[in-house]
């Protein structure tokens, strides 16, 4: 599965935004970006959704 569909599942089904790592070159196709910069309760509610 490409990073663009795994990228479009999470945000449609558990609502949470990453980024394809796709965005980053050729070869990031195989991985997601995640952001931290947010509350660590912002971002146990993110993987909690996951």
């Amino acid at each position: 599965m490409s990073s663009e569909r795994v990228v479009d599942y999470l945000l449609e089904k558990a609502g949470v935004a990453v980024l394809p790592g796709s965005s980053f070159g050729k070869y990031g196709d195989d991985f997601i970006r995640f952001c931290y910069a947010s509350s660590k309760e912002n971002i146990q509610q993110g993987l909690d959704r996951i």
